[in-house]
Parts: C-alpha cells; structure tokens; sequence
C-alpha cells in the first residue's frame, strides 16, 4: 500500500513540474530568443524537450547573452 502512494506522489510531483515548467515557458517573452541558438543546441547535444524548456527559463537562448 506504501508502495502505490509513492508511486502516486511521484506522478504527481513530476506532472506538477512538467505542467509548472509549460507555464513558465507560455510567459516568457519570445522576442528574445536566439532561435538558431536553441536548435543547433537541440540538435548537437541531443536535448530532450524538458531540457531545452529549462535552458530557455534560464536564458541560455537570449539573443543579448
């Protein structure tokens, strides 16, 4: 029974990350992303989606950086 809840929490807790994550990304301004930046570090490191969401939050995509 402890085993199920866990499993549950962890569902959870991933689901509400994912979906906190999206909504950080609907927010963010996209005049300032260096679009060619974001996909040739997609592309030459083999990012997963989530990845290059949390590299674009922390501005890693920003044309002035």
């Amino acid at each position: 029974m402890g085993a199920i809840l866990l499993i549950i929490a962890f569902v959870v807790y991933f689901k509400w990350f994912d979906y906190a994550l999206d909504k950080r990304v609907d927010y963010y301004d996209v005049s300032k992303i260096d679009t060619l930046k974001m996909t040739m570090d997609k592309v030459n490191n083999h990012l997963s989606a989530t990845q290059v969401k949390m590299n674009l939050i922390q501005g890693k995509y920003d044309k002035d950086k």
